[in-house]
């Protein structure tokens, strides 16, 4: 995912988007064609941009398929995506949040503790969901002072939890 749709803007179909990377310039160019998700049963399942625009904190983005408001808010929620080979290459140690997506989750002292199953955007900083047998999901802020490590290739995410956080 590359933005969410949060709400339709002016009467010739804008939508506002909350930006989900950290290279918006290189993403939303104009004519590429995003997949669209969720939002429930969709006109469209891929829309062409036609303009962006800076807006407040996001994106006032136009598409070639959205030309009036009532059928742009019908996307309220809905997801913008692009296939991984689309999107900017990644750094050394970068990975993107649903590369997270099934790993194990283990302690600096190498005990297990669970898996990743979701990740879920909060204001300061990502929750990981962390299955754990024992307390079921548990939310596991993604801030460098408790998750210490990523090693997609063992596919481990190292933490080092506060007392009580994976007890709740």
């Amino acid at each position: 995912m590359v933005a969410e749709i949060q709400r339709a803007h002016g009467l010739e179909g804008g939508v506002i988007v909350r930006v989900e990377t950290d290279y918006p310039d290189e993403t939303f160019q104009l004519e590429r064609r995003f997949g669209v998700t969720g939002a429930g049963p969709l006109l469209n399942r891929e829309l062409t941009l036609d303009a962006v625009q800076p807006h407040g904190g996001g994106l006032l983005l136009h598409f070639e398929e959205l030309k009036d408001r009532t059928l742009a808010e019908r996307y309220r929620g809905a997801q913008l995506t692009l296939p991984r080979e689309e999107l900017a290459a990644l750094g050394e140690g970068e990975f993107l949040l649903h590369d997270l997506l099934g790993l194990e989750v283990r302690l600096e002292s190498g005990e297990t503790v669970g898996e990743v199953r979701a990740f879920y955007d909060a204001p300061s900083t990502p929750l990981l969901a962390v299955y754990t047998e024992e307390h079921g999901e548990q939310l596991v802020p993604f801030d460098g002072e408790i998750v210490k490590e990523v090693d997609l290739e063992e596919g481990c995410v190292v933490i080092d939890p506060p007392g009580g956080l994976l007890e709740m």
